[in-house]
């Protein structure tokens, strides 16, 4: 819950898909100014949603709550009284967090209200108005001179052109056709508001009826007022057709007066003998009751658990807040004796945050309690004075009693505390020298509160600091201890308070989290706490610009721009475009913000493809882990140039409390870790030309949450070293550090200086990532980044947008795409024609028209296009490499719909989503009907399920379960099938693919679009035939091979499509388990097929191809191959035996140990199948102290003492007996 300016308290996810739905528009919050501790109103310039596995939930003791990701920072108070940020995985039990002590709005005035009412109830069709006598001649004038036919045509009403004309005569019309005149004559909406006499409820032309009966609509301030009372009362005891039910006849009485005053309409009593209650109901029928629903929000249904906060009454000020409170107070509160507070009962638990809120605007601050399915909003202490002067109730009784309490209050013990530990008061009391006579004169009891018997109430410690600040006047000093006066005399004036944690809990799965960006504060309410924003992308964002015009302002950053760190991912790779001046020279920055988890691996490694350089965020605490390694891996492979940002900086100094050597050493080991990594992955060329360090400007350091960095040339310019950055941290001077160097300098300016443009990198990138000619006229185009070649481009990656379609996002190499353009998608053979061409800029789609080589265009309209496609002006052309993944799917859930109506539903998502990730395998179980998804680990999984339930399906899902993958350890066959009418024989070979193949396939040397005599010479080499290695038909996931290397057959080209289809058949599904077949080499060594081609049709050649290949294949001591991992932890010495206790448990077995500074590394590989509950084991085995990752290693066979044990497990999981096949089983007799 996010107050706003205008007095509105929104769910932040309403704003973010309200922005999002309706596109940019101002929005301003509450705001604590960190400077001045008071609250400010402030621009809003960025809605974030961001996508983290764990969540932090920060409980107060009255009860505010807020569930953030573990990085962000809250506003906390330190034992001596100060202020300070402290991450919400920091928060201890019994800190102090602070809130606001009141909140500002900007209420909207009487005409704006009006103009809303009326936008409103216009946006239904059932309204029904009739007119003042003078407005409606006149409007019939107006409208007879603008031809009455042809506004009726305009308005494209329903409503027939003699019931529009004879309305008008009658001076009736419905509203939505009312506004629509009135605004073509540009008569202001408030003044037509106040010509409305009457106002009926229609869904029929009908005469008006019982249940539409005609009511007036408030006009004046004081009409609005009474009208804030009697929705509380409402709201309170009323029903869901706006009946009022309550015992005290006086509140009766009142009801029914406003009734009158306000809507004109009478109203009559029922009596109910047996609660002795009364029930008042009204004349206003549905006219009524539907106004209330659509202009104040009132509950159409189960009134009590859906009521909210009208945010009418919330845009009106703080008169009509305190008249809606005290109807709801007069009705569901009322005042506790035994406990001396004030409480307010409701079903609704959003109503009772809503009202926590709203009271903070009145230096309320509440607590809220929950008990069962009710939630309680109690007062107490000094803010029960504040109620009665402010709220109050109407009904004298609980007038009287809280009179009563009011004048009894002392402070509030759950938020009039004072965080300030006695030992600071005695410290300050012995600088400066006060005696204790002094002291105890001016504030009684004074010893008891400094030697910490008594708890400092805000009161109280206000009186010790006046008397501290009184005794400087008489005697000043220079003592330290004024500086820290200062600041507690700028809490108490500050609109803030400090109240107790209750609870830290933290919770794991895949959540979405949403954030604001408020320039210059940072900082907004939520839930009544303050809490802090900031983000390094955010920062790039503050710092570039955006290059879009039609963004500029308030913008709306979506998932693409969730920031990489610790337990927080981001989970859509995409784009934008910054323009940045460096030097007086302008820049265009595509930046693509990619995932961090090794879970969506395969985002990062198709994202690449699209770009030249990459930045690599490392954590200065954790260091150089498993996902660095991957994406570093990723980057080298496709000859991206990387750069380092050594990011928390600020952890190093406020967690591991290092000196200035000592962080000057812990950066210097990161470099070269990094280093080492180019020393193992890049090619020789780039392999010391890449390395990076200070010195060439590669490398950038900082804190993305406090938004400063410097790399050398920012360090050099401004003069920065280690010692000012520890002595920032240390003296409060994290601002000025800010500012003197913001983030976006060094980050923006290192991409400028290091990385090459597009026309540079595309010299030694197109021969790596295409295996055509280079010297060709297609292969030149590409090298020179020619905007007059043709169109050749890249498609990293698709998005399918309800609106638009699919759109294909990609690097353009070659050429100038433009609308309308005709290309070739070369993968798939087959022709389509961009119907736009976009570029993503955030969230939008922003239509250019045309788009020139070395961008990145989003093309609209190629329908059968999928990510690592190739498109192309030209038909003959040689595809780009496929792109290389470091990981493959290894995890898959079944998942079905809840209800089978919505199985149809079910497949379009899943169709949708596998288009977006290929990473994501969907498939169907033929035993069972149930739909399966393989996906590259558990939280990859977590996600897609979270994305099928955003769409409003309920789905079933099973425990994930591992992917196996059968292969044989030797060589069998050949060995001979029949086809079912024994007219045809095929003779079938098969033995394991050497290591050498595999990795030739994995590294895209070899492929099926490749040169046929280039692939042979290179197979050649690596010790095959020469008769198979021109023999080869198909190379097939995963990493499979068919080769024909018979002599002299008969009719083999005409059956070649039908022995692969055979062939592929059985590779999906292996004998043992029907798990798919992995490096398998195939060798068909003869053939015997009929002559006539009726009896060599599919029917006859895929099961006899099937078939064969079987034999063989269980004859060829057949084995299971299980998904291993590589897993890095870092620990401190003390529990290395812990760690390497639990990955030998887990089957695993430890590869290496190292000592890196304070912390030895330990890298090991255990199975998949073991790593499920692993996160839990590690972190209660090292008392949370382990930084570790995981990521794909490698297939590594069964241990031969559990293969029938998983066999026989992964059969009966699929409906199988239990027994795997025999090879006779398969042959033909």
């Amino acid at each position: 819950m996010v107050p706003l300016s205008d007095g509105r308290i929104e769910e932040i996810a309403q704003i973010y898909d309200k922005l999002n739905r309706n596109g940019p528009a101002v929005a301003q919050v509450d705001s604590l100014n960190p400077q001045t501790l008071k609250m400010e109103d402030r621009n809003v310039s960025h809605v974030w949603k961001l996508h983290s596995n764990k969540l932090v939930k920060v409980t107060l003791r009255n009860g505010y709550s807020v569930e953030t990701t573990p990085e962000h920072p809250f506003y906390t108070v330190a034992k001596n009284g100060t202020i300070e940020q402290k991450r919400a995985d920091m928060i201890e039990r019994n800190d102090f967090v602070l809130v606001p002590n009141t909140l500002r709005s900007l209420p909207s005035g009487i005409e704006a209200v009006k103009s809303e009412i009326l936008e409103g109830l216009s946006s239904h069709h059932y309204y029904l108005v009739y007119l003042k006598k003078r407005f409606s001649e006149k409007l019939v004038l107006l409208v007879e001179d603008k031809g009455m036919k042809q506004i009726h045509s305009k308005l494209r009403t329903n409503t027939s052109f003699k019931a529009f004309k004879n309305g008008l005569a009658a001076r009736r019309i419905r509203l939505d056709d009312l506004v629509r005149i009135t605004d073509s004559l540009e008569i202001p909406r408030d003044q037509v508001y106040d010509q409305i006499h009457r106002i009926a409820y229609r869904l029929s032309h009908a005469r008006p009826g019982r249940l539409s009966n005609l009511i007036r609509l408030p006009r004046t301030w004081k009409q609005f007022e009474d009208l804030g009372y009697l929705l509380g009362v409402l709201w309170g005891d009323g029903s869901y057709r706006a009946s009022f039910t309550n015992g005290y006849r006086p509140l009766l009485e009142t009801a029914t007066q406003i009734f009158w005053r306000v809507f004109g309409v009478s109203t009559f009593l029922v009596k109910d003998k047996r609660r002795n209650t009364y029930r008042l109901d009204h004349h206003g029928g549905f006219s009524l009751i539907k106004f209330l629903e659509d202009t104040y929000q009132y509950p159409a249904r189960q009134k009590a658990h859906n009521i909210v906060f009208p945010k009418l009454v919330l845009k009106m000020g703080n008169e009509l807040v305190a008249a809606f409170l005290r109807g709801e107070f007069d009705t569901d509160g009322g005042v506790e004796k035994s406990s001396a507070v004030i409480s307010l009962t409701t079903a609704s638990g959003k109503f009772a945050r809503q009202v926590s809120i709203a009271l903070l605007r009145f230096s309320i601050i509440p607590t809220i309690r929950q008990k069962g399915k009710y939630f309680t909003v109690t007062i107490s202490g000094d803010d029960t004075r504040r109620f009665e002067t402010a709220i109050g109730f109407t009904i004298p009784r609980k007038r009287t009693a809280l009179h009563a309490l009011a004048r009894r209050a002392v402070s509030n013990r759950k938020t009039g505390i004072m965080p300030v530990d006695w030992r600071t008061l005695l410290e300050i009391r012995n600088q400066l020298g006060i005696p204790y006579s002094y002291l105890e004169s001016r504030v009684p009891f004074y010893r008891s509160y400094e030697s910490g018997r008594q708890s400092l109430t805000r009161p109280i410690f206000r009186k010790i600091v006046v008397a501290f600040e009184e005794f400087l006047d008489s005697k000043p000093s220079t003592a330290t201890a004024v500086t820290l006066l200062r600041e507690w005399r700028q809490f108490l004036d500050g609109e803030i308070r400090a109240v107790r944690v209750r609870e830290i809990a933290e919770r794991t799965g895949s959540f979405d989290v949403y954030d604001l960006t408020v320039p210059e504060n940072h900082t907004f309410v939520a839930n009544g706490i303050v809490v802090h924003n900031t983000t390094m992308t955010d920062s790039l964002l503050s710092g570039a610009g955006l290059l879009s015009p039609s963004l500029a302002g308030t913008a709306l950053a979506m998932d693409f721009m969730e920031e990489e760190q610790k337990r927080q991912m981001t989970i859509k790779a995409a784009n934008v475009s910054l323009y940045y001046e460096h030097n007086d020279l302008p820049f265009v920055i595509n930046l693509i913000d990619t995932p961090g988890h090794v879970d969506f691996s395969g985002k990062v490694t198709r994202s690449l493809r699209a770009i030249d350089g990459a930045v690599v965020v490392v954590d200065s605490v954790e260091e150089v882990m498993v996902q660095t390694e991957t994406v570093t891996r990723q980057a080298l492979e496709e000859r991206v140039r990387p750069v380092l940002y050594i990011n928390k900086i600020d952890r190093l100094i406020k967690e591991l409390k290092l000196n200035p050597e000592q962080i000057q050493e812990r950066v210097a080991r990161i470099i070269k870790d990094f280093n080492a990594l180019l020393d193992l992955y890049a090619e020789p060329e780039f392999r010391e030309k890449w390395k990076v360090s200070f010195a060439t400007n590669t490398v950038a350091m900082g804190s993305a949450k406090d938004r400063w960095g410097f790399n050398a040339v920012v360090a050099k310019k401004k003069g920065i070293k280690f010692s000012d950055v520890v002595d920032a941290y240390l003296n409060g001077k994290v601002e000025e550090l800010k500012n003197n160097a913001p983030i976006h300098e060094a980050i923006l300016g290192m991409a400028v200086e290091v990385m090459p443009p597009p026309h540079k990198a595309q010299v030694y990138r197109i021969p790596k990532i295409w295996h055509g000619d280079p010297d060709s006229e297609y292969g030149q185009a590409m090298i020179k980044c020619d905007d007059k070649g043709p169109v050749l481009m890249s498609v990293t990656n698709i998005v399918v947008d309800p609106q638009a379609g699919v759109v294909a996002t990609g690097r353009l190499f070659s050429g100038t795409v433009t609308d309308g353009e005709p290309v070739y998608l070369i993968n798939s053979r087959t022709q389509g024609r961009v119907q736009q061409v976009a570029i993503y800029m955030g969230p939008q789609r922003e239509i250019v028209g045309h788009l020139s080589a070395g961008n990145i265009p989003a093309l609209l309209g190629l329908e059968n296009v999928k990510a690592g496609e190739t498109l192309a002006s030209v038909k003959q052309f040689v595809p780009f490499e496929a792109v290389h993944y470091v990981t493959e799917p290894v995890v898959t859930i079944a998942v079905e719909p809840k209800f089978n109506r919505d199985l149809p539903k079910l497949v379009e998502i899943l169709r949708k989503l596998s288009l977006e990730d290929p990473n994501l395998v969907t498939s169907i179980n033929e035993e069972t009907g149930e739909y399966l998804i393989s996906g590259m680990g558990t939280l990859h999984l977590e996600i897609a399920n979270t994305l099928i339930t955003k769409t409003g399906m309920e789905i079933v899902t099973s425990k994930p379960i591992v992917i196996y993958r059968e292969a044989v350890r030797r060589t069998a066959g050949p060995v001979e099938g029949k086809s079912p009418n024994k007219h045809n024989k095929i003779y079938i070979e098969v033995e394991p693919l050497e290591d050498a193949v595999l990795d030739l396939i994995k590294q895209g040397k070899i492929s099926e679009y490749g040169d046929k005599a280039e692939m042979a010479k290179t197979l050649r080499a690596v010790g095959w035939a020469p008769e198979e290695a021109k023999g080869v038909w198909s190379i097939d996931e995963p990493f499979n091979m068919i080769l024909d290397v018979t002599k002299g057959a008969q009719y083999m080209q005409e059956v070649r499509d039908m022995v692969l289809a055979g062939y592929r058949w059985g590779i999906k599904e292996g004998p043992i388990a029907y798990e798919q077949i992995r490096g398998l080499k195939v060798k068909i060594t003869d053939v015997s097929l009929h002559e006539d081609p009726v009896h060599r049709g599919p029917a006859q050649i895929m099961p006899m191809t099937r078939r064969a290949m079987f034999v063989a294949f269980l004859e060829a001591a057949p084995t299971l191959l299980e998904p291993v991992q590589k897993i890095t932890t870092r620990v401190p010495n003390e529990l290395l035996g812990a760690v390497t206790s639990v990955i030998t448990q887990k089957r695993g077995k430890i590869v290496s140990v190292d000592q890196k500074g304070h912390l030895v590394s330990v890298v090991g590989e255990m199975p998949t199948a073991e790593s499920f509950d692993l996160s839990e084991v590690m972190r209660s085995q090292t008392q949370g102290r382990a930084f570790w990752g995981l990521e794909f290693a490698r297939w590594s066979p069964v241990p031969t003492s559990l293969l029938q044990t998983v066999v026989e497990g992964i059969r009966k999981r699929k409906g199988l007996s239990l027994e795997p096949p025999k090879a006779s089983d398969f042959m033909e007799a």
